[in-house]
């Protein structure tokens, strides 16, 4: 079975399961759904038809994303229209000289096939960016011509460097990565045993730019009370949502979680919760439509996806339950009494969107934490704090570096609350299990 097939069969079981909730729908929503999945997948089933694997060749090409730069090398990914149809090229290659979003190259080494190894299936992954083939270490790597990329976009791209250095200068490690993580999603620098302690609490998704992450960031703000009137709230969290997704560089998986987002508290604003689950599906349908293998390759997409479909539909039935069996009532008294509004329905809310992604993270990670519930009740309203602190320290590093190192002060004291709580947890013996 091709991969065509594969998302077909995936995209068929889950439609099955959605009309059979409601018979009717079938009448009013699949030929839609059917169409638009079935265009975009034909879109997606034409890649090249013949690449010349394990042979040493000669090709110029474009970098279209932004360089991820490690330690000792650097990840691009680049446009060539050498094959029979455009085709993107993931290449690794050592760390200097740096090139950057843009630059025209020609290169020479041996493209060879993506291969899937400890159970992760890369090749799915790139083929969902459009990536079928690789270069690694190749022995001729050239500079040709610069600034051939959007301009917007290399201004942006080199704004989010400087501010990533900043960051690097102002904060010690490892507050300096996860700061890096949590604002930018850049995990690079984020140390192993950190990784292995956050994966262990159900915390991955703090450092993971990404819908579900602009999903329970809002969902905190909107339960902060940020403002006492719902179009200036909705006027901030817009603001929040457009500078989050420039910020980080403007990827996919941002743009999507944020238009999802923005759709859900729009409808907030303008009294149409009615009308959220209509709009969400059709967003989500439009994204399907642009890039079908997001639904079975993109982890973040699935996330925010169902992040979104337990506030839904879950979060109001939690409210309810809590309103009906711990109401105050007529004697004064209940075990809620003493909890601020503006702590519990955060609180509801962020359980809430992260009960469907369960099922996700164990198939996807094998491994099930038994203390995520506890663990994002008492570190997810940090992450807006350390948002906003670690870009006011980051900013004022780009302007003076001693100002940054001032600024980051504050941040660090919290950080080091949510570091303090991933260890603990972390090093507890039945913290996760291995599935």
């Amino acid at each position: 079975m091709d991969q065509y097939d594969k998302t077909q069969n995936f995209h068929y079981r889950l439609s099955w399961i959605y009309l059979w909730s409601r018979p009717w729908r079938f009448f009013t929503i699949s030929p839609d759904v059917f169409g638009l999945a079935y265009i975009g997948l034909y879109r997606y089933h034409q890649k090249p038809a013949h690449l010349p694997y394990n042979r040493q060749i000669t090709l110029e090409g474009t970098i279209i994303r932004e360089v991820d730069r490690e330690p000792d090398a650097q990840k691009i990914i680049l446009r060539t229209i050498k094959f029979d149809k455009p085709t993107n090229i993931y290449i690794k290659t050592g760390r200097y000289p740096e090139f950057e979003f843009g630059d025209l190259l020609q290169i020479s080494g041996k493209l060879e096939k993506p291969k899937a190894f400890d159970g992760f299936n890369w090749p799915a992954i790139l083929e969902k960016d459009g990536v079928y083939a690789i270069l690694i270490n190749p022995p001729k790597i050239e500079r040709i011509e610069q600034n051939r990329g959007n301009v917007f976009i290399s201004r942006l791209y080199r704004l989010r460097q400087k501010f990533e250095k900043s960051l690097n200068r102002s904060f010690p490690e490892p507050n300096a990565a996860l700061t890096a993580g949590i604002i930018l999603g850049v995990k690079r620098n984020i140390p192993n045993n950190l990784m292995d302690n956050l994966n262990k609490t159900g915390l991955t998704h703090v450092v993971a730019v990404s819908g579900y992450n602009v999903t329970i960031i809002v969902t905190i703000l909107v339960g902060l009370g940020i403002s006492r009137t719902i179009r200036r709230r909705f006027q901030i969290l817009t603001g929040f949502i457009i500078f989050f997704v420039l910020l980080t560089g403007a990827s996919a998986s941002v743009v999507r979680g944020g238009t999802v987002a923005w759709l859900s508290i729009w409808a907030r604003a303008n009294s149409r919760i009615a009308w959220t689950l209509p709009l969400l599906l059709a967003t989500i349908l439009l994204m399907i439509l642009h890039n079908p293998l997001i639904l079975i390759h993109d982890i973040g997409f699935q996330l925010s996806t169902a992040a979104f479909a337990g506030l839904l539909f879950i979060a109001p039935k939690i409210h309810t339950m809590i309103r009906i069996r711990f109401d105050v009532g007529a004697n004064g008294h209940s075990p809620l009494r003493f909890i601020p509004k503006s702590i519990l329905s955060p609180a509801i809310e962020t359980i809430s969107a992260s009960i469907p992604t369960i099922p996700l993270t164990m198939f996807y990670f094998h491994r099930f934490s038994t203390v995520f519930i506890l663990t994002n009740l008492l570190v997810l309203w940090t992450i807006p704090i350390i948002m906003a602190l670690g870009f006011m320290a980051g900013v004022g590093g780009m302007i003076n570096p001693t100002l940054g190192i001032i600024l980051a002060q504050p941040c660090i004291v919290v950080e080091n609350y949510l570091l303090w709580v991933v260890v603990v947890f972390g090093n507890w013996g039945f913290a996760s299990i291995d599935i």
